[in-house]
């Protein structure tokens, strides 16, 4: 679906299900052990609140005709090095149609846009990196911001069964800013 407009918004207590819904559903790999629960999640969301992660969480939120509509996905800037000034990110955009946590549409490309925006104009971090498993389909996205392959971890994540390799993709944000984003 296209929306009028894509907008990042601060995490919210209420966006807990919509993100353990997410998460559990699509079984997208993380640092998990078992599958998330509410309570785990308000947790993590505390420590978001106050501070003590350092992290920042954001609800993908979209609109139609000016009204917000539900949460269609989540992203994160996390470990944040204030002293090399680089930091991971995580992207979830819910679809019914792509398997990518970053699929290939204006809306998903747009939101993580400004998630990169926020890394590197607000927060003037130097660099921004992302994990993908073997099994997401997001390298096209990442090549059209810039980012570029550093390394293999092989057979880091189990997916489905199956241990799996993941790259570390990375942007720098003189490559960001020399970069005609389209």
């Amino acid at each position: 679906m296209n929306y009028d407009k894509i907008k990042l918004m601060q995490m919210e207590r209420r966006d807990i299900p919509d993100l353990k819904g997410i998460l559990n559903s699509y079984k997208i790999p993380l640092c998990e052990f078992r599958e998330l629960n509410t309570s785990a999640l308000n947790d993590t969301y505390d420590s978001s609140l106050f501070g003590k992660d350092g992290n920042y969480n954001f609800a993908i939120r979209a609109t139609t005709e000016g009204a917000f509509l539900s949460t269609v996905g989540f992203c994160s800037i996390k470990c944040i090095d204030w002293v090399s000034r680089h930091c991971e990110l995580y992207f979830i955009y819910a679809t019914d149609d792509d398997p990518a946590t970053i699929p290939n549409n204006d809306n998903a490309i747009s939101a993580f846009r400004t998630l990169i925006d926020f890394a590197f104009n607000e927060l003037n971090l130097q660099k921004v990196w992302i994990s993908v498993p073997e099994n997401n389909n997001i390298k096209g996205v990442l090549n059209s911001f810039g980012f570029v392959a550093e390394g293999v971890r092989r057979r880091s994540k189990l997916s489905k069964g199956d241990y799996i390799d993941e790259t570390i993709c990375s942007l720098l944000v003189q490559e960001y800013r020399e970069r005609e984003i389209k």
